[in-house]
């Protein structure tokens, strides 16, 4: 079943020629300085010194006992597929996937800018004190066909947080803030693939926002009450229900429902859309096995 599920990712991701393997920059951008109470946005770059990749997960790390994570923002993120996205009331590990692969050697005008946005991160801070913010565990695949992994290097930051002064205002983020438009839906269908979920009926959805991000993702089968939701999900109700409805919540309170009537069978045009996603599903579990043989051989 492995060595089946991992011809299919080498295939999904053998577009590119094999290119030569150097180590990868994580860095993290926000100021050295937070106020208690004030949302505090930090950035998680990726500069993959001009090779091409098509993965990256990691651990989203911090004091918890200095801030919240309040909203994961990933609006401008150069990720297409989220296999993980974090939740981050109960832990922060992300992982995503690039299809067709990325170079962050894309600014002719401005060569010295080589690094792109993986994702974003709102925190509050909840006390004075020093911390430091990171990304640890961090797993990037090159894009060569072969699962490489590539070395990486983390910048992390140091954060000092003060007690505010009458001159900090009380502020939200200015993606949230600025953010009017909903989310709009790239996918969202029935799929019956034997390497997901064992061939049961399974609900693949996929929206972007490129304002303050996508924040959840809610499903409700036969119009019956909506719970949150990660794709691909394992539909509850087997073949299908006859109903489903798909909404999306973005960082700034925004939203989009979708509402499907799964035909009795599936039309050539569900059976492309399975196609593509399928591939970005199974390239996601591999990604997991990927990381998962690593850990074991370390």
């Amino acid at each position: 079943m492995h060595t089946k599920t991992h011809l299919l990712f080498i295939l999904a991701l053998s577009l590119l020629t094999p290119l030569y393997v150097t180590a990868s920059v994580i860095s993290i951008d926000a100021p050295n300085d937070a106020v208690v109470g004030k949302e505090y946005k930090v950035d998680f770059f990726v500069d993959t010194q001009g090779q091409t990749i098509n993965a990256v997960e990691g651990l989203i790390t911090y004091p918890t006992d200095l801030f919240d994570a309040t909203y994961f923002v990933d609006g401008q993120s150069v990720i297409s597929f989220w296999v993980k996205r974090p939740d981050l009331r109960t832990n922060a590990f992300v992982s995503g996937i690039i299809a067709g692969g990325f170079d962050t050697l894309i600014y002719p005008e401005n060569p010295s800018n080589t690094k792109a946005n993986i994702f974003s991160v709102v925190f509050t801070p909840k006390k004075v004190g020093v911390g430091e913010i990171s990304f640890s565990e961090p797993l990037i695949i090159v894009h060569d066909g072969q699962g490489t992994h590539d070395s990486v290097t983390i910048e992390p930051i140091l954060v000092a947080v003060r007690e505010p002064v009458q001159s900090d205002e009380s502020e939200t983020s200015e993606e949230v803030s600025d953010d009017t438009e909903s989310p709009v839906f790239v996918e969202a269908f029935i799929a019956n693939d034997a390497h997901i979920f064992d061939g049961a009926s399974t609900l693949v959805f996929l929206a972007r926002d490129t304002g303050s991000g996508i924040n959840y993702y809610e499903v409700s089968e036969d119009r019956g009450s909506f719970e949150r939701a990660e794709s691909p999900m394992l539909l509850k109700k087997q073949p299908t229900a006859r109903i489903i409805q798909v909404r999306v919540f973005d960082n700034a309170g925004n939203s989009q429902l979708i509402e499907l009537r799964p035909a009795a069978e599936p039309s050539s045009l569900s059976i492309s859309y399975v196609l593509f996603a399928g591939g970005l599903v199974v390239a996601g579990y591999l990604l997991l096995w990927i990381r998962k043989k690593h850990q074991a051989v370390a």
